[in-house]
């Protein structure tokens, strides 16, 4: 238990920490719009859409490059950030240049680390508690949405809009130490010693076979099963057992007159690797776009199962997305004349039922199981609910109860998200297939998106809520009737 305790606890504490700064883009976007004029949601909408298009893309990669990793996703969101700011302070207003920075620049950086951050996590709770890297994420996210809104908002009062953007860009830099940290020699010594030691089981130890295939031939003995992978060069050997070589030519040297050339050698090696490399860059790029582009959507079409899953997590991701971003300049209107501050409040009010499932969640991880379906329902149901009461409501106390059901339908939503996969596809690669889910639901995420920023400039917040709450109603009932009945 030593190893154990020695392990987790900074390792858990710093992914935290790390995770909460990671969030912070996609929840206090909102907050710094400028709600008298035309706005756009295209910089959190990009944000999300790319992290989720980009799943697919990275896989195993080795221990040594998890530093180089970690140092370019947080120097591309951080500097994504601060290059979003100064571009937005130099030409006065949110250009499709603040949207690509702040968005697809910073989603590629928060997707970088997310994936080194769950790759740490994999280590230690992969085998006997997988739930809790789902308990550890939401209650990341949930605690970014309860902070950085009410932090934003005092540095938008005291400095401005442009200048708090700034700020949050240098507190986003400080993800850079942690995960250097995090990707330290004795965590990542005491990472493997605890992952050797959970790995190796009684059986093991009764059966060498399966030892010798997991550690290797480290003993010196002769493993009678790797004996089939091996082939033997054939010897001739005469009757007495003296090994006949094979006649090597000889070739007089002063005959042949032939020099060799050392530098014509090196330059047609290095010409060769010139080549060499080309020919892996190009292997590496076609492979990349391809995960990118080509396989998700060939996966899906194979599978018409999960078309219902793909729209309603892109309708569950722009709900959310627009209500996070849009509800302060909703509530800050003619109809409910909240002040900034007020509108900050209402989503940290929306972050606690998330940190409340989060955590009871560890807890009941039978009667989530035996439930997940009931529980998926009664979570998108919750949000649907929130979205129509948001839009409908004339006090501030209905106002907040729509928050708060809003709050609990995404906290079962991220949850549940990942068994409601794994009943779905039912299959042994369904991380696989859950990235290709991913990736198509960004893509359609990225066009809902496109539609929303139109509308924006025609119809007011409120009427853009609850076309969407139509829309994703639709979806929540074909997903139900299509998959579960």
């Amino acid at each position: 238990m030593e190893p154990q305790k020695k392990g987790r606890i900074p390792v858990t504490l710093l992914s935290i920490v790390t995770l909460v700064l990671l969030c912070a883009p996609q929840h206090i976007f909102g907050l710094l719009m400028d709600c008298e004029r035309f706005q756009s949601i295209s910089p959190p909408v990009f944000f999300i859409a790319i992290q989720m298009i980009m799943q697919p893309c990275l896989g195993e990669s080795e221990d040594g490059i998890i530093r180089a990793f970690l140092s370019t996703g947080s120097l591309a969101l951080s500097f994504g950030i601060i290059f979003a700011s100064v571009s937005e302070i130099i030409l006065q207003e949110k250009t499709l240049l603040f949207s690509l920075l702040y968005g697809a620049l910073g989603g590629i950086g928060a997707f970088l680390v997310t994936t080194i951050i769950r790759r740490f996590l994999n280590r230690f709770f992969e085998e006997n508690n997988a739930n809790l890297i789902e308990v550890i994420e939401s209650t990341s996210l949930a605690l970014s949405q309860l902070l950085f809104p009410f932090l934003v908002m005092q540095m938008r009062m005291f400095y401005g809009a442009d200048m708090a953007l700034l700020f949050l860009g240098a507190i986003l830099l400080h993800i850079l130490p942690l995960g250097l940290i995090l990707s330290h020699s004795r965590l990542q010594v005491q990472m493997h010693n605890l992952g050797r030691h959970q790995s190796v089981t009684p059986n093991d130890l009764k059966t060498p076979q399966n030892g010798m295939r997991r550690w290797g031939n480290m003993t010196g003995i002769n493993n009678h099963h790797l004996a089939d992978d091996y082939e033997l060069p054939l010897k001739n050997i005469t009757s007495q057992g003296v090994e006949i070589m094979d006649t090597i030519p000889e070739e007089d040297e002063g005959i042949s007159g032939k020099s060799i050339d050392i530098p014509d050698i090196k330059l047609r090696q290095f010409h060769t690797r010139k080549y060499y490399f080309l020919f892996e860059y190009c292997q590496e790029s076609r492979r990349i776009l391809s995960e990118l582009f080509v396989n998700p959507f060939r996966s899906i079409i194979k599978r018409q199962i999960l078309f219902p899953g793909v729209i309603l997590r892109a309708c569950d991701m722009l709900i959310y997305t627009l209500m996070v971003s849009g509800l302060p300049c909703l509530v800050t209107g003619e109809k409910y004349r909240l002040s900034l501050v007020e509108s900050s409040i209402l989503l940290s009010l929306m972050a606690l039922p998330i940190i409340l499932i989060a955590l009871t969640s560890a807890w009941m991880e039978d009667v989530l199981c035996e439930k997940s379906k009931y529980w998926h329902i009664s979570g998108e149901i919750s949000k649907l609910v929130g979205c129509i009461i948001i839009t409908s409501s004339h006090t501030i106390f209905f106002l907040r109860m729509g928050v708060l059901c809003l709050g609990a339908g995404q906290g079962l939503f991220i949850i549940l998200q990942e068994r409601i996969i794994r009943e779905i596809v039912d299959e042994d690669n369904w991380r696989l297939t859950r990235s290709h889910i991913s990736a198509v639901s960004g893509y359609l995420l990225l066009i809902l998106g496109f539609f929303t920023n139109h509308l924006i400039a025609i119809v007011e917040f409120s009427t853009i809520f609850l076309v969407t709450g139509l829309f994703y109603s639709a979806a929540i009932f074909s997903f139900i009737l299509t998959t579960y009945f």
